[in-house]
């Protein structure tokens, strides 16, 4: 799904993840993301600690990864994002703004980031 978002250069993998996820995927996707479980895309990969295997090193945040790019952002960076692709696709899909705005709180919720007022 063509998000047309563009961010500075150190963040190509988290734009690379998001410009990759198929539309009809969108609301699958965000509702696995409250969840704590990451996805992937065309080789353009989200995940999260709780997911990692015993040996895999441990990190904070929100992990992207396109090949051998990879980028931790905060929760917070992470949500900031989200939200900007949330108001994309609703957007061209309205009707699933509700839905979209249940599973973004859900996230905020999960991933405990404070709102900015």
């Amino acid at each position: 799904m063509d998000f047309a978002i563009t961010l500075e250069n150190r963040l190509f993998p988290v734009q690379a993840f998001f410009n990759a996820m198929p539309a009809r995927s969108f609301l699958e996707a965000l509702k696995n993301v409250a969840k704590g479980i990451g996805a992937g895309f065309n080789d353009a990969v989200c995940e999260f600690p709780d997911e990692l295997d015993e040996d895999e090193e441990k990190f904070t945040g929100v992990k992207f990864y396109i090949f051998n790019e990879e980028l931790i952002v905060s929760n917070a960076d992470f949500v900031m994002h989200l939200k900007d692709v949330c108001r994309l696709y609703t957007q061209t899909n309205p009707d699933d703004s509700a839905r979209v705005k249940q599973a973004l709180d859900d996230v905020i919720s999960k991933l405990d980031v404070k709102q900015r007022a």
